[in-house]
């Protein structure tokens, strides 16, 4: 009776333990610390249903505080699960979104975290050291404070020496620095406020030195160079990047003649030239055409062409863009930078320029401009009203510049599966079948959603390009049911396993669509790309 009794009372002993409650840590109901004085913290409690989303918020209430501004990137995460027999299929998604959060702040901390068991949820406490977050910040301040004043003096010195586009460099970095050292201001004045060392450093009256430099620097033209042109154009963008992260990357898409699809080598001759200075900008990473084209040749990856699609493909997050005209002995140029996510125009900017800056061995219209009007008349595309759909594309997008001997790599791909021609339509005006080719099949049946690379590693044959130069379309034609074929004394060798049709562009669509278009199976898609000679450096 004895070792039951123990027994009974050992077990009543672990039943009281494990009914006890937690307590609820005092900071959690007053929202604070009262044993961290005001003067010296800042502090926020933050609450989630994990542990990581509590401290986030924590972090977030804190730089709400003090006006910082954060950047958050939304990761999100789908699973679908589908069950079910055939004809009763089911299927759910569950998506989970997650915010990183990054302040560069000295001094901030999680203080303490708790857990209230009843309801599952988190608590977290973050801290600000004001003392700690002030001395950090102003030595930064100071430091960026003295690289400005070093870069303004030797922009000043350039802009007297008339070295316009080394100034402009310099002036780059002054406005960079001084943008900074206004938004540390910002935050130090309700961390921790010090007007005597406000008092010592740079201020906005600074700004207006910059601009004045620079606006005369675009009004003299007799020592301006197509450089001083790009890299001004370059800064005028550069307020509209610095809204983004420091981490901003940016691709650099197409320019072209007016309102047209056209490209040119003046296109691929600024190109390079922007891509150049826009490196120079701090903080911005540029993704170069050949990454672009290298990411697309490893992926196949369906392009649009448009500026936001190529934003995606290639990761950046911004485009810019960019047409001309020709305005007697000028030349208007406008930019915009169009965004990834949402596709809208984030800034722009233009500048006109004479064009006797240009070199003459660079043209502003593409070679065949005159003759290729009525060659993009015939070869455009019609809606067919069928569900039938087919897309052809090129690594570097529609109106796509390629210089003398690089290659080119042609996409195709449709909804279902069907039979497909591919016409070259070069700059002289001949029409060239490049799929099928005498490496496959005579008629050849694609499979639905599945993208092929016409001039890829696994091509019998290259596209690398040559003369004749210009603007020139590839055309795709599909159909489920096969095309017809081009009479064999319409066909002549073009090399590399390809055949030229011997028939006017019109004739030739008129044969390729013929019945099939009128059954509603057809379909068809273009892409347009310019040829230049490899530019003068």
């Amino acid at each position: 009776m004895e070792r039951i009794l123990i027994l009974l009372s050992v077990t009543i002993g672990f039943l009281a333990a494990g009914t006890s409650v937690a307590q609820e840590k005092d900071w959690v109901k007053k929202q604070k610390n009262e044993k961290l004085s005001s003067d010296r913290y800042m502090q926020f409690v933050g609450t989630g249903s994990t542990a990581e989303e509590a401290e986030t918020q924590a972090l977030l209430g804190i730089a709400r505080m003090i006006e910082v501004t954060i950047t958050g990137e939304q990761k999100y995460e789908s699973t679908e699960e589908i069950k079910g027999k055939k004809g009763e299929i089911s299927s759910k998604v569950q998506e989970s979104s997650r915010a990183s959060v990054h302040l560069n702040l000295q001094g901030l901390r999680i203080e303490d975290r708790d857990f209230r068991k009843k309801d599952k949820t988190h608590f977290a406490l973050a801290v600000l050291d004001r003392q700690v977050a002030g001395q950090a910040l102003r030595a930064e301040i100071a430091d960026r404070d003295k690289r400005f004043r070093s870069f303004i003096d030797q922009s000043k010195v350039l802009f007297d020496n008339k070295s316009y586009y080394e100034a402009i460099e310099k002036l780059i970095v002054c406005h960079g620095e001084l943008k900074h050292i206004n938004e540390q201001v910002k935050k130090i004045r309700v961390i921790l406020p010090d007007a005597e060392f406000e008092k010592s450093i740079a201020k906005g009256p600074e700004e207006a030195k910059i601009l004045s430099m620079l606006d005369a620097i675009g009004k003299d033209q007799e020592h301006s160079t197509l450089d001083v042109v790009t890299a001004l154009l370059m800064f005028k963008l550069y307020d509209t990047f610095e809204q983004y992260a420091s981490s901003t990357s940016v691709v650099i898409g197409n320019f072209n003649y007016k309102d047209t699809k056209m490209s040119s080598a003046f296109t691929a001759y600024f190109k390079e030239k922007m891509e150049i200075e826009l490196g120079k900008v701090s903080g911005i990473k540029v993704i170069g055409s050949r990454t672009v084209s290298q990411y697309l040749k490893s992926h196949g990856i369906e392009f649009d062409g448009t500026a936001q699609g190529l934003a995606k493909i290639s990761g950046a997050d911004a485009t810019i863009v960019g047409s001309y005209w020709e305005l007697d002995d000028r030349i208007e140029l406008k930019t915009q930078i169009v965004g990834r996510v949402t596709g809208e125009t984030l800034g722009s900017a233009h500048i006109t320029f004479p064009s006797a800056l240009i070199p003459k061995s660079i043209s502003l219209k593409p070679d065949n401009f005159s003759q290729i009007q009525s060659d993009l008349a015939l070869l455009k595309d019609n809606p067919s009203g069928s569900e039938l759909k087919v897309v052809v594309w090129t690594d570097r997008g529609d109106g796509g510049v390629y210089k003398e001997k690089e290659k080119l790599l042609v996409y195709v791909k449709s909804n279902k599966d069907c039979y497909v021609k591919v016409v070259y339509h070069d700059a002289s005006g001949k029409n060239i079948q490049v799929f099928p080719n005498s490496y496959s099949e005579k008629t050849v049946k694609i499979t639905a959603n599945t993208v092929y690379t016409i001039g890829g590693e696994d091509s019998p044959f290259t596209f690398e390009v040559s003369e004749p130069f210009g603007t020139e379309l590839i055309k795709a034609f599909a159909s489920t049911t096969p095309l017809p074929e081009p009479d064999a004394s319409d066909l002549q060798d073009a090399g590399n396993g390809m055949f030229i049709i011997k028939k006017s562009t019109r004739d030739m669509v008129a044969m390729f669509k013929g019945k099939t278009a009128q059954s509603g199976d057809f379909a068809e898609s273009s892409v347009s790309l310019t040829t230049v000679k490899d530019l003068p450096h």
